[in-house]
């Protein structure tokens, strides 16, 4: 946990669609979002902020295989999530913090739509720290809901995002069921 900040990812938004009917699977998207929960860093995000490829790499390797050691199918990077969970990454970086929804920006379902990615369900896991994508994986499976999100089987697709911005690893997995 040396230097690991994660955002805890919450219940599908429970509390605000409370009383609501839930949209059917097949008209729209369901909503499996975790509550925003700032994480400050009291290091300064440097002009230096690169995205790494590799790091991004690994991490579907170590996603699917989490998934595979259970005998789930493993998920298809797809270039559009990856390019939303990118997005989220430089708002991350931006404001040294954590959150599923930063002010101004599209919640999590109209940001994967707007990517044109069809879906009948969406999730995302948020890590930042500076233990590398190994420290960053190994808390997310410690954690229940990013834990479910990594392993959830009806999951088949991801975008990932992995940005080093002043020694800080930041990094954005969005799961869709397609």
């Amino acid at each position: 946990m040396r230097g690991l900040l994660m955002a805890a990812l919450a219940a599908a938004m429970a509390s605000s669609l409370a009383g609501q009917t839930p949209w059917p699977a097949h008209h729209s998207p369901a909503l499996d979002l975790g509550a925003a929960l700032p994480v400050p860093l009291a290091a300064a995000a440097g002009a230096g902020a690169d995205f790494d490829s590799q790091v991004e790499q690994e991490a579907l390797r170590l996603v699917n295989g989490e998934r595979a050691r259970r005998g789930l199918n493993t998920l298809e990077l797809d270039t559009r999530l990856s390019q939303v969970a990118r997005e989220h990454c430089r708002r991350m970086a931006r404001t040294h913090s954590a959150e599923h929804q930063y002010p101004g920006e599209p919640d999590l379902v109209h940001r994967v739509q707007a990517s044109g990615v069809g879906f009948s369900r969406v999730s995302e896991n948020l890590a930042m720290g500076t233990e590398g994508i190994s420290g960053a994986h190994a808390m997310m499976m410690q954690s229940p809901r990013h834990h479910d999100n990594i392993l959830a089987p009806d999951f088949n697709a991801i975008g990932i995002a992995a940005l080093w911005s002043g020694g800080v690893l930041y990094v954005t997995e969005v799961f869709v069921q397609r």
